[in-house]
């Protein structure tokens, strides 16, 4: 096998990259890209924020299920010390908010 390394700087372009965003930014974009395709979000109105690698869920959901599965997410992902799931579950065509599931 060949050995195409040129020496201790072939991962300076990667750490330069990982350094212009701080965990919780990382954190942040690990879960929004996560959401891409997912049944869950549909009819989902949700804001995330990470704080010292706390999640925090913002917003509403459809289902109970949805709910569960946006919390698991979140702790699902490397770094997360602590999840605060402040989402509602408000389903569909109902126009009152629900407080946080239990």
């Amino acid at each position: 096998m060949d050995d195409y390394s040129d020496g201790e700087d072939d991962w300076e372009e990667f750490d330069d990259c990982s350094r212009s965003l701080s965990t919780d930014d990382m954190i942040a974009e690990v879960f929004a890209a996560s959401l891409h395709g997912d049944p869950h979000i549909v009819g989902a109105r949700m804001r995330v924020q990470v704080q010292n690698r706390v999640v925090i869920l913002l917003g509403s959901v459809a289902s109970v299920q949805a709910h569960g599965a946006m919390r698991q997410r979140a702790w699902d992902i490397p770094g997360v010390v602590d999840v605060c799931n402040r989402l509602s579950v408000t389903p569909p065509g109902d126009s009152q908010t629900s407080g946080p599931a239990q």
